[in-house]
């Protein structure tokens, strides 16, 4: 094997990884809101919360407003420990639908995990009083105050 041989496969090979390297880019510039969400889903079953997070941030990207990329980048940033952040995309999401108790239920359970129990309870109180059928947010908000009662006897 000559060294005028080895130097021209070393070139090809390049070559083709350029080439790749910008259809890839130019493939992941063409992907829609619905590309991004669909990747991030599917990231997201796989165990890739952190690529799932930057699919679903490239989405709001494109389409900042949508209520459901808002809950579900939420429901990430929860899943991930992150509970500000999380608490942060619900609440815009919250200002997009402030009628929708799915979102004031996720939000009680973000403070829930910040200790944040007065207003973890008021935020299960405005899921019962928008969505009256979820037992959930009835049993959660009882649950709150169980445990603001016996923190107070302490």
């Amino acid at each position: 094997m000559s060294l005028n041989y080895c130097i021209r496969s070393l070139r090809d090979h390049v070559a083709r990884i350029l080439k790749y390297t910008l259809w890839r880019s130019q493939w992941l510039q063409n992907l829609n809101n619905d590309d991004w969400l669909k990747r991030g889903s599917s990231l997201l079953k796989d165990g890739d919360l952190d690529s799932a997070l930057r699919c679903y941030e490239r989405s709001l990207g494109i389409c900042p407003d949508n209520l459901d990329l808002l809950k579900r980048r939420g429901i990430l940033l929860g899943m991930m420990g992150r509970y500000f952040e999380a608490i942060d995309s619900l609440k815009a999401a919250i200002r997009k639908d402030p009628r929708n108790g799915e979102l004031w239920l996720l939000k009680g359970f973000m403070l829930l995990r910040l200790l944040r129990y007065d207003e973890a309870k008021i935020c299960f109180e405005r899921c019962a009083l928008f969505s009256p059928g979820d037992v959930c947010a009835l049993y959660m908000r009882d649950v709150v105050q169980s445990e603001r009662n016996a923190r107070k006897r302490r």
